[in-house]
Order: structure tokens, then sequence, then C-alpha cells
């Protein structure tokens, strides 16, 4: 994707998602996340959310790209695991959007 697209307010901002203790400098002044990578990574970017809102400005949205498996009748490891991280997102006391393409 071509970045130079994006309105000049939009800042890219990147951190380890398997490394909480990284995002907490990415987080600092962020207002909105957009979350596109896997699902399984939710609970980690919730926790430095989590841990940024007691010592900066707290996150005041969270749009996650999920996955139309939640909505599968198919009981799988990998439906279970949209629908685990789905939920920890929904709990984390931060305004959110799922978007299932």
């Amino acid at each position: 994707s071509d970045v130079a697209l994006l309105p000049p307010q939009v800042e890219i901002v990147r951190g380890d998602l398997e490394d909480v203790s990284s995002l907490g400098s990415a987080l600092v002044g962020v207002r909105s996340i957009f979350h596109l990578a896997h699902v399984r990574f939710s609970a980690n970017l919730l926790q430095a959310v989590s841990l940024d809102a007691k010592s900066h400005d707290a996150v005041e949205q969270i749009i996650v790209v999920s996955s139309l498996r939640a909505l599968s009748r198919i009981r799988s490891v990998t439906v279970d695991e949209v629908l685990a991280a789905e939920a920890t997102v929904a709990a984390a006391g931060v305004p959110w959007t799922i978007l299932r393409p």
C-alpha cells in the first residue's frame, strides 16, 4: 500500500505485537488503532493499550480486522481463536469496531 495516499493527519506507528513491552513507546499519543495483524495478537495489543492508559492519554478507539470464520457453524481451533480474540477486544473497555471482510 502506498502510505503517501493517506491524509497528512494520519501517522503510521509500528511495534512488535509479540513483544508487549515494545508497544509502549509506539502508543504514546495514539488515539485510534487500526489493528490489521492476525486477531491472535489482539490480547497483546490490548495489554499494551491498558498499560499505556495508566501513564498516557487513553486510546479512544480500536478497529480490528477479524475474519468471517467467526460466523462459521463448524467449530475448529481457528474459529475458537477468532472468537476468543474478538471477545477480548469487546471486553477491553475501549470503544471498538470489528470488521469481518
